[in-house]
Parts: structure tokens; C-alpha cells; sequence
């Protein structure tokens, strides 16, 4: 974990052994040392597609062969609807040089953030050479319309609930999802 205050959290659970690090430089572990790996939030943190690549071939590295790795991305059109249109900043980012002729997001070293698409994701996987198990949204359409879930009745909410499952995997909304997690083995 990068984060002082989020490793404090994590360290509250005495089973867990937490170290505070960074996601590009894990040479303090052995090769192949777990049998799981996660990584849920450097992929969306990390500016370049270089980083991105370094940090997945580290966290590669550091599993032992037909570990699972769990990778959570923050996905371009979520953010281009939500901050650019919603957020009614679309005309302000093209300005600033912040998307590209096709709305991809171009961030910059001072950027918290660094959107992809699901292009991007299985770029990555090939260049890793990871083999995906499964690609999902945890969120699905849910921050979108917050507002409105929150209203929902127990009955209305189970529906939803039952929605979001149905259809969490559906190829077709991925890339519109806040978040993906994309599961993958290293074979």
C-alpha cells in the first residue's frame, strides 16, 4: 500500500501483513512468492501506459505460476460522461488538451487519474502475457444513478441487485462502467 493512512486500516487486522510501497518496485519480494496478487488502484493512478505495464509485470513476477491477479481500472467513458458532460467541464478539458478526436482521456503527470478503455486493458494483458479468467464491473450502472438507488424500496433494491449481477459481465457495458475488475491467471 502506498497510503500511510490506508495502511493503518489494513494493519488494524493483525492477520494481514501490510507493507507500504509502491506497485512499479516490489523487489523486496521474492520471485513467484504469492498466490494472489491484487492491484486496485495503481492501474488508475498511474499516469503512462509504461507504469501501468511495469506495475503488472512486477505484480507478475512477485506470483507463483497459476496465481490469480486481481486488476481494477478506472474506464475513459465514466469519466467523460460524468466529468466532462455531467460535471459540464467537456468544453473546458478540450480546451486544456485533455482528450484526443475519439474522447480518450489524455492526462498529464499532475492528474490524479488515468482512464482507460477495454482496448487498453487487453493491450496490457497481451504485452504481461496474463490470461484473463473473467472481466466484470463491480459497480455496473450504480454511480451513474446514486441518487436515484439510494431512493430504492428493499423490494426495488433486490432488483437491482439482481440486475447488476445479470449483467455485470456483459461485454457490451463494460467500457461505461466507473470501474472494471479484470481477473486474471499467470500460466
Amino acid at each position: 500500500e502506498l497510503v500511510k493512512h490506508n495502511l493503518r486500516i489494513i494493519e488494524e487486522d493483525k492477520r494481514i501483513k501490510a507493507y507500504q510501497g509502491n506497485a512499479l518496485d516490489l523487489s523486496r519480494f521474492k520471485d513467484k512468492s504469492f498466490d494472489i496478487v491484487l492491484l486496485f488502484g495503481p492501474l488508475y493512478h498511474l499516469i503512462s501506459d509504461k507504469d501501468k505495464l511495469k506495475a503488472l509485470r512486477e505484480a507478475k513476477r512477485i506470483l507463483k505460476d497459476d496465481g490469480i491477479m486481481f486488476v481494477q481500472y478506472i474506464m475513459n467513458e465514466y469519466c467523460v460522461i460524468t466529468h466532462g458532460f455531467k460535471e459540464k467541464m467537456i468544453i473546458n478539458e478540450m480546451i486544456n488538451n485533455k482528450l484526443d478526436n475519439n474522447y480518450k482521456i489524455t492526462p498529464s503527470r499532475q492528474d490524479l487519474y488515468a482512464p482507460v478503455r477495454i482496448c487498453d486493458i487487453n493491450f496490457f494483458n497481451e504485452q504481461v502475457k496474463l490470461k484473463r479468467i473473467k472481466i466484470l464491473s463491480p459497480t455496473g450502472p450504480a454511480n451513474y444513478i446514486r441518487k436515484y438507488i439510494n431512493k430504492l424500496t428493499e423490494q426495488e433494491f433486490n432488483i437491482f441487485i439482481d440486475y447488476h449481477l445479470k449483467t455485470c459481465e456483459k461485454y457490451e457495458l463494460l467500457g461505461a462502467s466507473s470501474h472494471i475488475l479484470d481477473i486474471l491467471i499467470k500460466k
